[in-house]
């Protein structure tokens, strides 16, 4: 091999025997359904995503501070690098992050000051720039968002600005 490339442990040993085959050959058929799942949850985000844009353009002049941070969470949470980006253990939970921001942007009229409030309590824990999707913070951002926003959706982890700004600083409390 040359010397820049690494060969890869985490494929199979070769295949040498008939027992070797059929465990590929299963390989193979599990590695179809998952490709499957994924893409209908890329069809369902894309699906749900693309209300939320029609919806951000009929909120854009009265709340444009949260239709700004609402837009780039929706940006960055599609964002073209998103498939390889998000980890696995948090791909489940994106149609319920997409879920969350729906959820506020129908309580953003009856509530502009309360959804102000609770995106100056994120932007204070997190910084003005959003957080890259391959940082492990991200996801408490994005649960502490369904905490807030979102009530009933039932955020896991726990989230909370302490424990964002702990994820942050490298702690072991997200």
């Amino acid at each position: 091999l040359p010397r820049d490339v690494t060969p890869r442990r985490d494929l199979p040993a070769a295949v040498r025997d008939r027992a070797a085959f059929e465990a590929a050959l299963a390989r193979r058929a599990e590695f179809s359904q998952r490709a499957q799942n994924s893409l209908n949850d890329l069809e369902a985000w894309l699906t749900r995503a693309a209300a939320l844009r029609g919806r951000l353009k009929d909120l854009e002049k009265p709340f444009p501070e949260a239709v700004a941070d609402a837009r780039a969470q929706l940006d960055s949470l599609l964002a073209p690098e998103a498939i390889t980006a998000i980890p696995e253990a948090h791909w489940p939970r994106v149609g319920v992050y997409l879920q969350a921001l729906e959820k506020r942007l129908e309580r953003l009229a009856n509530k502009p000051a309360r959804d102000a409030q609770l995106l100056a309590d994120i932007v204070a824990a997190r910084g003005k720039m959003p957080l890259p999707l391959t940082y492990p913070a991200r996801w408490v951002e994005e649960e502490w968002r369904v905490a807030l926003f979102a009530q009933e959706l039932k955020a896991q982890g726990g989230p909370s600005a302490e424990r964002l700004r702990a994820r942050m600083e490298g702690g072991t409390r997200a």
